[in-house]
């Protein structure tokens, strides 16, 4: 859990992960005959040709955010923090917000929802002066979400499909550079060589130098279905 950073993607993309998986098996490329079984010889042999190593662990996640109109959260336990917001309904103290909305990029000013409720009767009650707003960052966040992982998604294809003869990554007087070698030693598909840099935003950069075609190619069909919400089924691959 902690080797694959995945309490830090949870709480940035607020997904779950699920506790038993409902599209793809835990460990779909262990070996399921036994020996002497019928059929599991070519089983056996299906898996050596295809590169896999049966320790190969998938894992599916689940949205954490509540439903419109109906959950909070709590945002803070201080008398600064109640009294840098106003409360719906009624003057008791309070510090819940709306998850629907909650952490959701503004701006401008008076954009910054600043409502907070004492309970769950309190914001219903609220609902619909905060639902036009609500719907708008809620909005905003989806967008943010998506960006991420079409990012996340990009980078980690050029991680293991990277074309480019790259000799040294330098900043120097406040610019990137990019050595590259000669294009008649271009390579067909590499990995990416990461002992060049050790910034994460060098690296980022030069993983998408130049790919505005590949992530239009790449990342469109993705992106239309994130965009409406649609499920999919994708299979996964390795490049060796």
């Amino acid at each position: 859990m902690a080797l694959c950073d995945f309490d830090k993607i949870s709480a940035d993309l607020s997904l779950k992960m699920k506790k038993i998986n409902t599209v793809v098996e835990e460990w779909p490329t262990r070996l399921k005959l036994q020996l002497g079984e019928k059929g599991a010889e070519a089983e056996f042999r299906l898996l050596l040709g295809s590169g896999y190593t049966t320790t190969e662990h998938y894992v599916e996640w689940k949205r954490t955010l509540g439903r419109p109109g109906t959950s909070t959260r709590d945002v803070g336990d201080t008398e600064e923090k109640f009294s840098a917001t106003k409360r719906a309904n009624c003057d008791i103290l309070a510090s819940m917000r709306c998850t629907r909305c909650v952490d959701a990029p503004v701006y401008a000013p008076d954009e910054d929802i600043g409502v907070v409720y004492c309970s769950r009767d309190c914001q219903t009650r609220d609902w619909q002066n905060h639902k036009p707003q609500c719907n708008v960052l809620e909005r905003r966040k989806k967008l943010i979400r998506i960006a991420t992982i079409l990012k996340a998604t990009l980078l980690a294809y050029r991680e293991c499909v990277f074309d480019i003869d790259l000799e040294s990554i330098e900043f120097r007087d406040g610019t990137l550079r990019l050595l590259m070698g000669s294009t008649h030693d271009r390579p067909f598909h590499t990995h990416f060589p990461s002992h060049l840099t050790a910034n994460l935003e060098h690296r980022e950069v030069a993983l998408a130098n130049n790919q505005c075609t590949l992530a239009m190619a790449l990342l469109g069909p993705l992106a239309r279905q994130l965009l409406t919400g649609k499920s999919a089924n994708y299979v996964p691959f390795y490049l060796r």
